[in-house]
């Protein structure tokens, strides 16, 4: 219900803020999480680091998270050098996500926003 109303008032005001609308298509960044991917066609399970390329969307609906590490980064799911592969390739469990990242996946997945 509480996603219902979020999503009512965010058409709302795309539809009726001249200045709230986009009027170019939205440039993603380099890379972004595909918040609808998990490699086996369901949501919620795993999400996917992409790189804006030939293959994937260079622009499309996205979401973007301010976001302080913070100091303790150990067990801290983050794209390196060494995961950074497995990331594009794999994918990324959403349990293995910081709080804050995971609750901005949820809410972009249930907004349909394709991309975080």
């Amino acid at each position: 219900m509480v996603f219902q109303r979020i999503s009512t008032w965010l058409a709302n005001c795309l539809e009726n803020h001249p200045e709230c609308r986009v009027n170019e298509p939205d440039i993603l960044a380099r890379q972004v999480i595909d918040v609808s991917y998990d490699g086996k066609g369901l949501l919620f399970d795993e999400v996917l680091l992409i790189n804006a390329t030939e293959k994937h969307p260079q622009s499309a609906p996205y979401a973007a998270l301010s976001y302080c590490w913070g100091n303790d980064l150990n067990d801290v799911t983050m794209a390196t050098k060494a995961t950074l592969n497995n990331f594009l390739n794999e994918g990324i469990e959403l349990k293995s996500l910081q709080k804050s990242i995971y609750d901005a996946v949820v809410i972009c997945q249930r907004l349909n926003i394709p991309y975080l």
